[in-house]
């Protein structure tokens, strides 16, 4: 007896992500025995204001979960349920009071958080699975930077900040 052909794309928007109920370890790709899946958020009502880039992010995750083969027209394949798991932890690390980033799938199936407000942009390219690569540009205090990130997102802090509203002249540290 052979085992039905699974949509690796259909697991996610079939599962609570966060909040309420969560995924059955077989069935996660970043399961808590690997210690890499996105930490339940201390606020469990998704109604929260500070929780409105969750529902957001989780929306639009949603969406691009299921793209399908050749969603672009170009042959893209289906976007990698472990690089939306990867962008819903650093996120999860990272949010404070920011605005929710645009969400854009890509070619390679990989995904672009992008943040754009008051001359700052930050673009976080996610390719695979344990890796990012960060481009901040800050026009007032004149920051042109771009770096990975894998483990420890710390060196998002500052540019978050300065998308939220509360900037800071300092340059991230590129180590």
């Amino acid at each position: 007896m052979t085992a039905p052909a699974t949509n690796h794309n259909t697991l996610l928007p079939s599962y609570t992500i966060v909040g309420g109920s969560s995924f059955a370890v077989g069935q996660n790709p970043w399961a808590r025995r690997s210690a890499r899946e996105p930490e339940e958020p201390a606020r469990t009502s998704l109604s929260d204001p500070e929780q409105v880039w969750l529902r957001t992010v989780l929306q639009e995750i949603r969406h691009i979960a299921d793209l399908e083969e050749n969603w672009d027209g170009y042959g893209a394949g289906p976007i990698r349920t472990d690089v939306l798991w990867y962008a819903l932890r650093l996120l999860q690390s990272v949010m404070d009071d920011c605005p929710a980033p645009q969400l854009t799938p890509m070619s390679h199936e990989g995904v672009l958080l992008e943040w754009l407000r008051d001359g700052v942009r930050l673009e976080i390219e996610i390719e695979n699975a344990g890796a990012a690569y960060v481009s901040y540009e800050n026009e007032e205090s004149g920051i042109d930077d771009s770096w990975e990130v894998r483990a420890d997102f710390a060196t998002l802090q500052e540019p978050l900040r300065a998308i939220a509203g509360r900037t800071s002249a300092a340059s991230p540290s590129t180590t």
